[in-house]
């Protein structure tokens, strides 16, 4: 009886029971955390998810992308390579050149003179003056008739080329007759040696290639040919019934 008694009283109440129970979880807590506080690679120990790791080596990439120096190195690598490919060019078009002086010379038809065709007022002009032209020194004038009736005179001693059409638009001398060409025919003075240290200022006719033909004392002429003109020729275009007399006035006077 007393032994079992004093087992009795060994064995503590259903209170204090409770409370010790609750003293020795908050024992086991505390020294679990303090194992977490004391060992902080175990909060990484875990390798994260490999999603993660992905997402996080992309954002680390992009902040290094953005960073200035990353920049500025970017900006030397891009001014490097400017500089040399501009030295790769200059060495092409020196090496270009040395071989542009080695060249044979090329005869063959390039069209470069397309280029310099004479426009005037919007209207392609199909003559260029020869290299001897020159401004008149004597003083022609040219007489049309119509029926014998004496129209009024040119004076066409004021400029070394005169051109003659239908084209009132770039033409100097108008001749108005349908059958004759829009730019006809030109009067160019030529400046003709007669020694070796003189010359003398000649007027000139040339038909333009007409679709009607230019006449030269009721003889035609042919297309694209100097025939000089002399005091007293009669000059007509086409089909007009029109004559053109040319008068040298310092011979007259």
């Amino acid at each position: 009886m007393h032994h079992q008694e004093r087992r009795r009283a060994d064995t503590p109440s259903s209170s204090e029971s409770h409370e010790s129970q609750e003293r020795r979880r908050r024992s086991r807590r505390s020294r679990s955390n303090e194992r977490f506080r004391r060992s902080p690679k175990s909060r990484h120990s875990r390798e994260p998810p490999s999603s993660m790791t992905r997402k996080r080596s992309g954002h680390r990439k992009s902040s290094s992308e953005c960073s200035p120096v990353h920049q500025s190195n970017e900006h030397r690598e891009t001014r490097s390579k400017q500089k040399h490919s501009g030295d790769l060019e200059r060495a092409v078009d020196n090496k270009n050149s040395d071989q542009a002086k080695n060249l044979e010379p090329n005869y063959e038809v390039s069209g470069n003179l397309d280029e310099y065709k004479h426009y005037y007022r919007g209207v392609i002009i199909n003559y260029t003056q020869p290299v001897d032209a020159d401004m008149p020194t004597t003083h022609w004038r040219i007489y049309p008739f119509k029926n014998d009736e004496n129209l009024k005179p040119w004076y066409i001693h004021r400029q070394p080329v005169y051109l003659i059409g239908r084209d009132r638009r770039v033409v100097d001398i108008p001749i108005d007759h349908p059958s004759c060409s829009k730019q006809h025919a030109v009067l160019q003075y030529r400046k003709i040696p007669i020694d070796n240290d003189e010359f003398v200022i000649k007027p000139y006719i040339l038909d333009l290639g007409s679709a009607n033909g230019t006449f030269l004392n009721d003889e035609g002429i042919k297309p694209k040919q100097y025939y000089e003109i002399l005091h007293q020729d009669v000059v007509k275009f086409a089909y007009s019934t029109r004559e053109y007399v040319f008068i040298n006035a310092d011979i007259e006077s």
